[in-house]
């Protein structure tokens, strides 16, 4: 019984340890994260992106102009999408598409 109780000591902390979820680091983001973020695109424009994902949106502010876009199911990264415009991405990049325009490619700001 002892020894039991010895064994269950040793290898209940390392099956614990073995399951805790590693922090990310701050400036990373995927669909599960909320928060502002910037990027500059290739064609110099700097973008804003708003992630809320308990709701399943997300905002993107070009210029004036704001669009709200809901999120799409995807493999990895992130889907965003609002009729024909469309934002995916990882945790450092985003490429935005929409109508009649080629897709520009953003990278986040640091």
């Amino acid at each position: 019984m002892m020894r039991l109780a010895l064994a269950a000591a040793i290898v209940l902390p390392i099956g614990l340890a073995a399951c805790e979820t590693p922090q990310r680091p701050s400036n990373t983001m995927d669909a599960r994260m909320e928060g502002q973020f910037f990027y500059r695109c290739a064609n110099g424009e700097r973008v804003e992106m708003r992630f809320t994902p308990t709701a399943g949106v997300a905002v993107l502010i070009r210029g004036d102009s704001r669009t709200e876009l809901q999120r799409m199911p995807t493999a990895s990264g992130f889907v965003y999408q609002s009729g024909e415009t469309q934002v995916m991405g990882n945790a450092h990049s985003l490429e935005i598409n929409t109508p009649g325009q080629p897709p520009l490619q953003c990278h986040m700001e640091q």
